[in-house]
């Protein structure tokens, strides 16, 4: 018996350590290793205590998170960056983030390098998914998929910054987060990085110049207090001149920090160490004397966002410069003083996959030496470049806007670099018509790419700012100001007055051009919209007739697809529900706009049950709702979203339990919601007619219970808000809503009502409607009186 226990426990050892091997090998020998790591960093020297640390606290199960603190300058990120790549076997995914740029951004890029790790039935589907969902779906993969991960965000201001997008996954091995901040109080796991450690000053300073004499490394390190961006600054120097010493350096240094100790003290300087910037100083003027045009260029990367700066637009800056230095050679000057790292990532098409082997050269400048050059320009050379580097993001921005809307959805890094050029530019109060213009440019990316709103109302009370102290826009940028203007305010206002006359106004302008036909198309679909949001139908047609000349010419099949469902949604309004359709079916011809266009498809879906249900096809209208809730389920995964299509859904459903004779108090419960939540999206109780519909339906359910006083209640307010939201009266729900009165009269015996609705109905649809012509036979058969 006893050697039956020490076998089977033999067995159940060797089984739990062929566990672990196999759970630690196992996708080191079946997937590859995804990363987007930057290249190494050889010159790293020293801080083994910080990097035993981190590695000692993730081999503990139970501990998940790490944070690496301190100011600026001394080596956080680079010690992050040495353990990923020193312990990169440890994992199958390693991800570095910006915390201090969009993060919902750069989770598309790893749910696209994710896939490389999943198999084909798990890849993740980009374009079914809201960013949100995107985010909860990625770390949803790395919890629960045996995933071997390191997330290091870098530069985290508060843990609520990086919460939502950390992964859940506690006690589990190999499923790590890196974090590096300056602020040490708001982390419980954490390690204060400091200056180097004498000794690693001069391993480092060694290094760099191995033929140094120890007395000077040692001065080096004392006078610059071994602090490590100061030193990197340094060495940068010495290693570039062929001419230079440490005692040559040191002399500089000195007479420079004599110098400025005499200016004013500046505010940075009063937390960090003031070498950085005498090093600093030193170093630009090595470049100045060198190459005045890679100074400049240098000059020019500090007006952008400090990471991620595409080789492409020193290329870009050169040119506008009339330089003839090339991108490297510019750069050489720069980098061979330290001030900036060079990284590389894929390429990514149109379908937001990556292009093969495509790799992409981009830039990056510490925080603090970005700021502190930036701060180091005078004023009025500030304009001077800030114009310049505005005539760099409108090469960036070329095109027409459909063609930067979607390089910038693509590359969202294009649009925080225009944004951070404009923070710069409001700084010191430079306005221009160039800069004006990169600012529709921004604008027309918030609102027609990201649908970001609340950013876009900022950008808009800017330019308007501007347009007030009497900046002119170029034609082109008027129109695209105007249109995006007018779909602000019926999207965030639901004032269709203010959304016309701003729309119209964009498409007179773009008229006089034979060019522009998306931009045409997108005023026309939306003016017919507007229009007949408001009841307008003939106007609204007039508009569709102008857009279908253009139709077959626009080049985007998101144009086309936008045109033909508001051709749709014109046509339902007027009743004519097979022919509203026949046309919707026409977006079959574009098999890629659920991809490509995902929140169109949502709606386009929306208008097929709309259709469906006019016409009495029931069952396959049910059938279309219940593939819409569960699109959006997975578009949003079940999040508490609200949206527009939330408020249909819940107006459809109840229309279906009334048709059925089932739970009507239910179907009152789904009108309420929709009510509520129409309210709060369109910000007031009387803004759209989805508003008065739902009050209609309301109506219906509780004439349905012989509730009549509160059918009328809802009937009343239902016209109410009609009345309000439309300048015309002429659309199917409005004869639905008059017919529903004057049936009601006759239920409540008050022919007053009955009488005044059916005169509504024959002045507003005609005697030879056929609602009309319903509400005289129900009269007729129970021998009331007809008006005449």
């Amino acid at each position: 018996m006893k050697n039956l226990y020490i076998q089977k426990a033999f067995f159940l050892l060797f089984g739990y350590v062929f566990y672990l091997l196999f759970s630690l090998n196992y996708l080191s020998a079946f997937h590859p290793k995804v990363s987007n790591l930057s290249n190494a960093n050889f010159f790293f020297i020293g801080r083994e205590e910080q990097l035993q640390s981190i590695h000692s606290f993730f081999k503990k199960r139970d501990r998940i998170l790490f944070a690496l603190t301190g100011g600026p300058g001394f080596g956080k990120t680079q010690i992050a960056k040495k353990y990923a790549q020193e312990f990169s076997k440890n994992y199958d995914l390693i991800w570095w983030f910006d915390a201090q740029q969009d993060l919902q951004n750069q989770y598309e890029r790893l749910a696209i390098a994710l896939n490389a790790l999943l198999p084909e039935k798990e890849k993740i589907i980009l374009s079914q998914l809201s960013k949100d969902t995107l985010v909860d779906a990625v770390k949803n993969i790395l919890r629960v998929k045996r995933i071997r991960y390191l997330l290091i965000f870098d530069n985290a201001g508060t843990y609520a910054q990086v919460e939502s997008f950390i992964p859940n996954a506690y006690q589990q091995l190999g499923k790590h987060v890196l974090l590096t901040s300056r602020i040490a109080s708001i982390w419980s796991d954490k390690i204060e990085v400091g200056k180097f450690k004498r000794a690693e000053s001069l391993r480092f300073i060694k290094a760099a110049i191995p033929e140094a004499k120890e007395e000077d490394m040692e001065r080096l390190a004392e006078i610059l207090s071994d602090y490590p961006l100061g030193l990197t600054i340094a060495l940068g120097f010495i290693k570039s001149s062929p001419t230079a010493t440490i005692d040559k350096y040191l002399s500089m240094h000195l007479r420079r920090t004599l110098t400025k100790s005499e200016k004013s003290p500046n505010m940075i300087l009063d937390n960090y160490p003031k070498n950085a910037l005498t090093s600093l100083d030193i170093s630009l003027k090595l470049i100045e004397e060198e190459s005045k045009d890679s100074l400049q260029t240098l000059f020019f990367m500090s007006f952008l966002n400090s990471k991620d700066i595409p080789e492409s637009y020193i290329e870009i800056w050169l040119k506008k410069t009339k330089s003839s230095l090339t991108a490297d050679e510019a750069t050489k000057h720069v980098y061979d003083q330290s001030l900036i790292g060079v990284s590389e990532t894929t390429e990514f098409n149109a379908n937001r996959k990556a292009e093969g082997q495509i790799r992409m050269h981009y830039l990056s400048i510490h925080d603090l030496i970005h700021q502190l050059i930036n701060e180091s320009i005078p004023v009025e050379e500030k304009k001077e470049l800030i114009e310049k580097t505005t005539e760099v993001m409108l090469e960036v921005f070329s095109g027409s806007a459909i063609t930067f809307t979607k390089k910038i959805i693509q590359e969202p890094i294009h649009l925080l670099h225009a944004q951070k050029l404009c923070e710069h530019a409001k700084e010191i109060d430079y306005l221009s018509p160039n800069l004006l213009k990169v600012k529709v440019c921004i604008l027309q990316c918030l609102m027609a790419g990201f649908r970001d709103f609340e950013k876009a109302k900022l950008m808009l009370e800017q330019i308007e700012n501007e347009l007030k102290l009497g900046l002119q826009l170029e034609p082109y940028y008027k129109a695209l100001y105007n249109i995006n203007k007018g779909f602000f305010e019926s999207v965030y206002n639901a004032n269709y007055d203010e959304a016309i006359r701003n729309m119209k106004e964009g498409l007179d302008i773009l008229n006089s051009f034979k060019k522009y036909n998306e931009e045409k198309l997108r005023a026309l679909a939306n003016l017919a919209q507007y229009h007949a949001l408001r009841g307008e139908i003939n106007t609204a047609d007039e508009f569709i007739k102008q857009g279908k000349i253009i139709l077959e010419s626009s080049e985007s099949d998101h144009a086309r697809s936008f045109f033909i469902f508001n051709w749709s949604f014109v046509l339902y309004d007027q009743g004519k529900f097979e022919e509203a359709s026949n046309v919707l079916d026409k977006v079959k011809a574009y098999p890629n706009l659920a991809e490509d266009s995902p929140t169109l498809y949502h709606s386009i879906l929306l208008q097929k049950i709309e259709i469906l249900f006019k016409q009495r096809r029931l069952t396959e209208a049910q059938k279309h709702l219940k593939e819409y809730e569960e699109k959006m389920k997975i578009f949003f995964q079940d999040k508490n979203e609200k949206y527009t299509g939330l408020g249909i859904v819940w107006f459809f459903k109840s229309l279906l339990l009334m048709e059925k004779g089932k739970s009507t108090d239910k179907a009152i419960q789904y009108l309420s919601n929709a009510v509520m939540l129409y309210n709060e999206l369109f910000h007031g109780d009387k803004k759209n007619k989805y508003q008065a519909r739902a009050h209609l339906a309301l109506g219906k359910a509780y004439t349905i219970k012989k509730d009549f006083k509160n059918a009328l209640k809802e009937y009343l307010l239902s016209k109410e808000v009609y009345d309000l939201v439309l300048k015309e009266k002429k659309i199917d729900d409005v004869s639905d809503l008059y017919e529903e009165l004057a049936l009601l009269g006759v239920h409540i015996k008050d022919e007053e009502l009955t009488h005044k609705y059916l005169k509504a109905h024959i002045d507003t649809f005609g005697a030879d409607h056929h609602r009309t012509e319903q509400i005289l036979k129900h009269l007729d058969h129970l021998k009331l009186v007809v008006p005449n």
